[in-house]
């Protein structure tokens, strides 16, 4: 042992030894400083940390072959040993980071062909909190996340609604990413503690499955909403993708915004979303209180003009429609003013003008706005959508708007989240009526009815389905619509029946009223047999569309 160590000392190789782990770890160090700034690769980051550990033993073959002697020159069996551990190293980094089986045919021809992502989804976060209570504030997050990425214009980013039934899945990332079609999954994790949040996040690859990044981002509660900018940033890193200077500049803020407007924020739009007029006086009070507690935070502001806007168009509100409409748009010009490049500001704007005051012109200049600023806005494309369709555009509105079958299982998900949701109820009974499934559409006329009350109303769509069929059940929906009153609601309802003079009627007293729900009259499918008729000219000159 003596003898092995007198050795190793006129080798000099401990002094090699602590040498090269003195530099190693200062190569160490400098990679992950420069990680983040220089973009650099997990990927290459490991691999650097797998050739310095290989280069470690290089290192202790020179020392003992030349610490002695200080030959500069190598033998063969040198070069042949070094040779051998540098073959090692490679084999290491390929188990290190281990090849994919190939994609296949269909889904390798869907992908860039540089292999590049410029689509994902991402998944609803995981609530590490153990308290139901704070699902609100984690599905707050996400939102603002999926707004943070969708508005990168070279990335195409899923709605929240298509990616909501992927929450608490077990299902492989391929699989997942395959049936969204996009290229990569954003997968995290939500913690709050105290004054504390966490955000822990990763990226993966679909086909072929592969972590691409990963890394948590923690702050105090007031800094939340800017973690989701923080983790936008780096994922756009991560993937090479070329920012506009406006994008740039808008991921680089760092924005901070005061723990209970966060909080009012994310109650108040949880509940708008599910537009059932029981709830949403509760939503607008969130939303209000949120300004009131910063009354610099442009969301909110946007939260408050679009709570004001579906309240006029559900109710549940304790004002007037006009007078919803009215506050409604002071918020939205609010927001505006705070931050002219809010997506979300441009679409409520749009929301109100188009929805409330009928200026049609106004509606599709603020959405397009919206969408140039956020093209992934879904709430931008749903109401674009309605826009076109309001002037007679059907072939665009489809652009923007789902088919039957992808809206009704948008729909149910959206009852699975909200049994109570009356607009999702809304929604498959006019789709099931559209494909001839009209006892599924009588039973989701009535859960609709069960939402928006009374239930005695349900009961009646109900006995009137069973004892007449569909005739007798559109007589009673235009009874009840006829004593809300609802006139667009009864003018459908009638045409459905065949009857024009009522349907007319109906239809020119809903453009009295400004009822919201007749934008959509040039395109509703049982008005269209009424198109030749010489009152449809009129109707379209009074409505001013």
């Amino acid at each position: 042992m003596t003898s092995v160590l007198k050795r190793l000392r006129e080798r000099k190789l401990f002094q090699w030894a602590l040498a090269y782990l003195a530099g190693a770890w200062i190569v160490f160090q400098g990679i992950e400083v420069m990680a983040e700034p220089w973009g650099l690769s997990p990927a290459l980051q490991r691999t650097v940390h797998v050739i310095v550990a290989v280069g470690f033993l290089v290192a202790l073959v020179l020392a003992w072959y030349h610490g002695e002697q200080g030959r500069q020159r190598a033998s063969g069996i040198e070069l042949l040993i070094i040779a051998l551990l540098l073959g090692i190293g490679a084999f290491l980094v390929r188990m290190y980071r281990p090849e994919q089986p190939a994609a296949p045919e269909t889904a390798r021809a869907e992908r860039p062909a540089d292999g590049a992502v410029r689509s994902l989804a991402v998944l609803p976060l995981e609530n590490l909190m153990g308290d139901p209570e704070q699902a609100f504030f984690v599905d707050g997050l996400h939102d603002i996340l999926i707004g943070e990425l969708g508005g990168i214009s070279e990335l195409r980013v899923m709605s929240r609604t298509s990616v909501m039934r992927y929450r608490d899945t077990d299902r492989p990332a391929g699989e997942i990413a395959a049936e969204l079609g996009v290229d990569a999954l954003v997968e995290g994790s939500v913690f709050r503690a105290g004054d504390t949040v966490r955000v822990n996040v990763r990226l993966v690859r679909g086909l072929p499955e592969e972590n691409l990044w990963q890394d948590h981002y923690e702050g105090r509660l007031i800094e939340a909403l800017g973690l989701q900018t923080r983790v936008a940033e780096a994922i756009a890193r991560e993937i090479r993708l070329a920012l506009s200077p406006r994008e740039a500049e808008r991921l680089a803020r760092r924005t901070e915004v005061d723990p209970a407007a966060q909080e009012a924020y994310m109650r108040g739009v949880a509940l708008w979303r599910t537009r059932s007029p029981d709830v949403m006086g509760r939503a607008l009070a969130y939303l209000q209180e949120a300004v009131a507690a910063d009354s610099t935070f442009a969301l909110a502001w946007a939260g408050l003009a679009d709570a004001y806007t579906m309240g006029s168009f559900y109710g549940g509100l304790d004002v007037t429609a006009e007078e919803a409409q009215r506050r409604a748009e002071q918020s939205a010009r609010r927001a505006l003013e705070l931050d002219p490049d809010l997506a979300e500001a441009h679409a409520a704007l749009a929301g109100t003008r188009y929805w409330g005051a009928w200026d049609v012109d106004t509606g599709e200049r603020e959405l397009l706005r919206a969408l140039e600023l956020n093209p992934n806005l879904a709430q931008a494309h749903n109401w674009l959508g309605d826009v076109l369709n309001s002037i007679g555009k059907p072939r665009e509105a489809l652009v923007e708007l789902r088919r039957y079958e992808e809206a009704i299982e948008a729909a149910r998900y959206a009852v699975e989240l909200d049994p109570n949701h009356a607009e999702a109820h809304r929604v498959l009974r006019e789709c099931y009526r559209s494909t001839g499934r009209l006892d599924e559409a009588a039973e989701s006329a009535a859960r609709r009815f069960e939402s928006i009350g009374p239930a005695s109303a349900a009961e009646g769509v109900r006995e009137a389905y069973e004892s007449g069929g569909w005739e007798r059940l559109l007589e009673f929906e235009i009874e009840y619509h006829r004593s809300v009153p609802s006139h667009y609601h009864v003018a459908v309802k009638e045409a459905e029946l065949g009857r024009a003079d009522a349907t007319f009627e109906a239809l020119f007293a809903a453009i009295e009223a400004r009822q919201s729900r007749f934008l959509t009259f040039k395109v509703e499918p049982v008005l269209q047999p009424l198109h030749s008729d010489p009152r449809w000219e009129e109707l379209v000159r009074r409505a001013g569309l």
